[in-house]
């Protein structure tokens, strides 16, 4: 039996992604100081969530101006066999890309480079 990550756990982890890269970026990039801490944080963050959402694996990348700064899989790739999910891990994501696009477009309107009314 193959589990499935819930709709909703995908959103968190993404919006959790989102969240803390944005933060990360804003802060002024990997010459930042401060960056060592927040990822972090944000692994320990990660963490939390692949415990508390009983997710199976996960991967998650955060590129700040255009250089990867974190990369790291949670969890198994295959649950049964115990495989670690590792940052080379491919998925099929599917539907998955319509949230993605979701967030984007929405992301385009909050910093006003495009509107909800736009045709």
């Amino acid at each position: 039996m193959r589990d499935r990550l819930p709709v909703t756990a995908r959103a968190a982890c993404l919006l959790a992604v989102l969240a803390f890269s944005g933060r990360a970026a804003a802060a002024g990039g990997p010459a930042d100081p401060a960056l060592p801490k927040k990822l972090e944080d944000f692994d320990a963050y990660m963490q939390k969530v692949v415990k508390d959402w009983n997710v199976p694996g996960i991967g998650v990348g955060i590129v700040v101006k255009d250089e990867l700064v974190f990369a790291r899989g949670y969890g198994f790739r295959d649950y049964g066999k115990k495989l670690p999910f590792t940052p080379r891990t491919t998925v099929p994501i599917a539907s998955n890309t319509k949230l993605f696009t979701a967030v984007a477009a929405g992301l385009l309107v909050e910093e006003g480079t495009s509107s909800t009314t736009t045709s």
